[in-house]
This record gives C-alpha cells, structure tokens and sequence, in this order.
C-alpha cells in the first residue's frame, strides 16, 4: 500500500486518512490506479525499460500476524510454519543437476537456504580467514570420503571468495554492494540473499517523509548500487526478487503507521525480468473488499511467483517443483512469462 499506492481505488483516500498519497505526489502507472512511490523513482526507469515488475494484493499462506511465523512461512514456502528444516531456494537449487554455489550476506545461513549443499555465508565482522595451506589440509580430509567431496569443494570456493572479497577493500560495504561482488566472482556463488530492515512502521509511516519512506529509499539505493557493482553484461541474466513475509494493514492505526497485515506487493527486478508491467488481481479497498476488516486482501499466492521464477529463471524441473520445491501446492498455478525470453 505503500511500496505501490493505489491512489486510483475510489476508497483509497478515506480509506488511508493522513497515510494517503495526493496524486500531485506520485507518479501514476497503469491507467492511473496505482503510482510510484517517490522513494522508488530512481527505478522508474527499470520499470519503463521493463527491468521492473510488481506484484501486488499477493502473499503467503500466512494468516496471523507474528514476524516469525510469517518469516519461517516466506522461507520455507510451505503453509506450516514449524517446518524449518529446509527453504524453498534450498530445495530448488538441490534439485538443479549442477547445484549453483549461493551465499548469504549479512549474517548466518537463513531457512530459505537451508537444504542446499552449496551455501556460504558473509558478515561484516573481521573474523580470520585460514591460510591457503591450512585450507587445503582441511579439504584433503574431507576429499577422501566421497561423503564429503562437495564439502571440500565449497569450502575453497567460500574462503577464495572472501579473501578476494577483503582484498578490494569493501568488507564494510552495503550488503547490496557485498552481494553483488561476490555474484560477480569467476566461479563464486550465482545466488544471493540479504535482508533489509526498517519497514516494522507502527509509528510514523508518513508518506513523502517518514519511516516508511526512508526503508524504501534504502531499498532503492541498495538495488540501484548493486546493479552497478554487477554490471550490464550479468543484470541482463539477473532476477531480483523483494518480499516480505506480511504487508501492512491497510487501515491505519492510531500512530501515524500500520500493523502488522496480509496482502501487500512484492517486487522483481533485474534485466532478465519481463517487466514494466503489474500483475495484480485488484479486490478493491471498499469495506466488504478488506481482509478482516483492516487489511488489503491477498489475490495470489506468492508461491505461484516463486514457483514461475524456479522453473524460467533457476531452470529447476517442473516435477522437481511441484514435489520437491513446493510439495502438496497442486493448486498454486505457476505464474507465466515473468522472464525475458
């Protein structure tokens, strides 16, 4: 609702209160009833060249309204949010005859990439890194159980790739920046995961100016950094995608902010993205539209964006994803033609 305003719903600005965009205040797309957010506008230009995609009124399976259980449904793709035993980027990269080689950036390993073999992980702290005869001794006793070979080899990839990493200088960098140059290392990781804070708005959400603008214009100076830190030669085979695992409720609260909610948008972006476009089944803002009384209304399920982009993008098989990635969601449909072809 705020990422990509509907100011064109006839209910929207009742609806929305002292949270509501003026149309002079945004720049409007698809006919007038939703308007970029001026947080967002040094990526209209990626929506214009069709680099940028919405999806909105989509989310999870997720009903309630606890960030953990919600986390732990966005991650792990399933509808029950006690399984945390694997991630659903874990078991579609698993599921690629060649596993690609991914990183998290930021912090540990998170569940979305649990159940992935190949898996390093980059912090900002300035932990030692083995030597380079320390590192081979070490492999060579994992190499000689074939349990273990791929371990072996992951190990030398994460540590070259850090080491190279600090050599530029940049081990304080942005998350986006950090990410991106590992994505750009000659046989480093192809994956990517990082996370962005700030968008918790109870208080203070405010539109021009605000807490949520200010999560959202780091969000696009994150992104906009990162595809200059790849390059044009890799954005064209790159997908980026932005989630969160609630949107906020549509009806404000007493605070200037929103809570805690269900549907909300999600992006995805990047030069193999078949964008300048939003897909979104509108339900409308009117009173009997609203999900509990309070929230935007959840069209589609995120899955069927995650379950198109594994099959076009990560190139995982079709069976692979409907019993593997995405088990028991024979009712999710796949989204089509959200990559460039």
């Amino acid at each position: 609702m705020a990422t990509l305003p509907p100011v064109g719903d006839p209910d929207y600005a009742d609806l929305r209160g002292a949270l509501a965009f003026d149309t002079a205040e945004v720049g409007l797309i698809d006919d007038g009833l939703f308007a970029f957010n001026p947080a967002l506008n040094s990526l209209r230009p990626w929506y214009d060249a069709g680099d940028l995609l919405f999806v909105h009124a989509v989310a999870t399976p997720y009903r309630n309204r606890s960030h953990f259980d919600g986390q732990a449904v966005l991650e792990n793709g399933l509808a029950d949010q006690h399984r945390t035993n694997s991630g659903w980027l874990g078991r579609a990269l698993q599921a690629r005859d060649n596993a690609p080689v991914a990183v998290a950036v930021d912090g540990g390993v998170p569940l979305v990439l649990t159940g992935a073999d190949r898996v390093m992980n980059w912090s900002p702290g300035r932990t030692s890194v083995p030597s380079p005869d320390v590192v081979e001794r070490l492999a060579a006793l994992y190499e000689a159980d074939a349990r273990f070979a791929s371990f072996a080899d992951a190990m030398r990839t994460s540590v070259d790739s850090i080491r190279r990493l600090r050599a530029t200088g940049t081990p304080q960098a942005a998350s986006f920046v950090v990410a991106a140059r590992f994505l750009t290392e000659n046989g480093g990781p192809r994956v990517a995961v990082l996370s962005v804070d700030g968008w918790d708005t109870h208080t203070v959400q405010g539109t021009i100016k605000g807490r949520s603008q200010d999560a959202l214009s780091k969000l696009a100076n994150g992104l906009s950094t990162m595809r200059q830190t790849l390059g044009e030669e890799r954005w064209t085979k790159t997908i980026i995608l932005v989630a969160s695992e609630f949107g906020r409720t549509a009806r404000p609260n007493g605070s200037n902010g929103t809570d805690h909610g269900t549907g909300g948008a999600m992006m995805l972006c990047g030069g193999a993205v078949n964008g300048g476009r939003i897909v979104a089944d509108w339900p409308g803002l009117s009173e009997s539209a609203l999900y509990d009384g309070r929230d935007l209304k959840p069209t589609l399920d995120m899955r069927a964006v995650l379950k198109g982009v594994a099959l076009d993008h990560l190139r995982v098989s079709r069976e692979s994803v409907e019993n593997v990635v995405f088990p028991a969601t024979s009712d999710v449909v796949p989204l089509a033609d959200l990559v460039k072809i």
